[in-house]
């Protein structure tokens, strides 16, 4: 099954096992609107396996290189709602940043652009389970 390109938030149920897989188109394609003489969202191709949310983890170290011309990195997180207060970010409290899931209130999520942090290494932690995409 294969969607039309979406901005928006998504949250997949299924009965039996599945694999889900997101892509994010590369230069002028990333921006969906392209053709209609507005300006383009340079970026790279990329496919990301998603983790079910019952094989989430509660901390992780990650790395996103600084050395390359990439102006935007971004972290996507989906933690449960009632433990949305517990996510730290390099220690610090990032509880502000999420948003609850409309069709799925027990599921909050927040996109948060690294850059603003600074740096190149990144802790997450809380005190359940979460994914996070970099």
């Amino acid at each position: 099954y294969t969607t039309e390109p979406t901005t928006a938030f998504s949250f997949i149920n299924a009965d039996k096992k599945i694999s889900v897989a997101q892509y994010a188109l590369t230069q002028i394609c990333a921006d969906s609107r392209n053709g209609i003489g507005l300006p383009t969202k340079p970026s790279d191709p990329d496919m990301v396996l998603l983790n079910p949310l019952e094989y989430s983890i509660d901390r992780i170290t990650l790395y996103s290189s600084t050395k390359l011309a990439i102006s935007e990195q971004f972290l996507n997180i989906t933690i449960p709602t009632s433990k949305v207060a517990s996510f730290k970010l390099n220690n610090q409290d990032f509880s502000n940043r999420f948003n609850v899931f409309p069709s799925q209130p027990e599921f909050s999520y927040a996109q948060i652009l690294l850059h603003q942090i600074g740096g190149s290494s990144f802790s997450l932690s809380a005190d359940t389970g979460f994914n996070a995409i970099a």
